[in-house]
């Protein structure tokens, strides 16, 4: 999945669609040439045509760092390189007087047919990290929170592939959205989540849970090392977060994180809800800690009076 804020994903697909046009352009024009309709260009016989293009400048100087880091950004670049190896071919012979056969013109087109297969799934793959986005923070939505989810829920069962899973709240937004404004409380969300996701590795996500509340999906991770990352994100989340009140003083925030296995016995939302429990009992303790879900302590009308070995500050 795409890691980019909303306006480089349209940049990038903006800039995918222009580079997409120009190709189309190029090979309308090649095969326009086969058929002698018009005359070739001398360039496309270079060793570097596919570099010299249009589409080549885009792919090879000025496409966006986040398209670089996809598998099919690769299968892009083979197959449009694969397209003017033949094309050079092809013009070649046309060069020397001889006739362009069938079964080169068929190759020429089935490379095209594979190089516009790859330019579909790069776009459809830009479309859906847009679509998966929170509008406000960045955040990955709670629509592909369950997919993921369940995806990693499938693989939980493997060797390696446990995942932890988080629910974090800062302690004081509810207090600063009514007393500074939704746009205040809405502010330090926006902050937050920035704050986490760059402390994240690429395999891990962070996504919009509800209004106040983020899930962070930890891939590949026991009990043991999620509870140290989780541990540095509420460390990098109260340094990192401030808000200004209405007297102008600036204030730290701090944040409540709960956290569980996501066990492969149990429905996704039921783990959901074990983070979601010890969350609770991180507020309930006083906040600014985290909280790893315990079976022997339960939350709601049968909360007990928590004892500070229950709880991970």
């Amino acid at each position: 999945m795409l890691r980019a804020t909303p306006f480089v994903l349209h940049q990038a697909l903006e800039q995918l669609e222009q580079a997409t046009l120009d190709h189309a352009v190029w090979r309308d024009h090649l095969l326009r040439v086969i058929s002698r309709r018009q005359s070739f260009d001398p360039t496309d016989l270079a060793a570097d045509a596919h570099r010299r293009c249009l589409f080549g400048q885009w792919y090879f100087e000025r496409a966006l760092p986040a398209l670089r880091e996809l598998p099919s950004f690769a299968m892009i670049g083979a197959e449009h390189e694969d397209l003017h190896r033949i094309a050079a071919t092809m013009l070649r012979r046309l060069a020397a007087g001889m006739p362009v056969g069938r079964m080169a013109i068929d190759e020429f087109e089935e490379a095209g047919a594979r190089m516009s297969y790859a330019l579909c799934f790069i776009r459809r793959e830009i479309e859906c990290a847009l679509h998966s986005r929170d509008a406000l923070t960045d955040a990955h939505s709670s629509g592909d929170m369950l997919r993921d989810l369940r995806e990693w829920h499938a693989l939980a069962r493997r060797p390696g592939q446990q995942c932890c899973i988080a629910l974090m709240e800062l302690d004081e937004v509810r207090d600063i959205s009514a007393t500074e404004g939704e746009d205040a409380g809405a502010q330090a969300l926006v902050t937050a989540v920035k704050i986490i996701a760059a402390f994240l590795r690429p395999a891990d996500k962070v996504f919009r849970y509800d209004a106040s509340k983020f899930l962070v999906r930890l891939a590949g991770t026991d009990l043991t090392s999620g509870k140290q990352v989780i541990t540095r994100l509420r460390d990098a989340v109260t340094y990192g977060l401030t808000s200004v009140g209405a007297d102008g003083v600036a204030f730290q925030m701090t944040a409540s994180f709960g956290m569980a296995l996501l066990d492969p016995e149990v429905e996704a939302m039921e783990s959901i809800d074990r983070a979601d429990q010890a969350l609770t009992l991180a507020k309930v303790a006083g906040g600014n800690r985290m909280v790893i879900w315990d079976p022997s302590v339960t939350t709601g009308v049968r909360l007990r009076r928590l004892e500070m070995k229950d709880v991970e500050g």
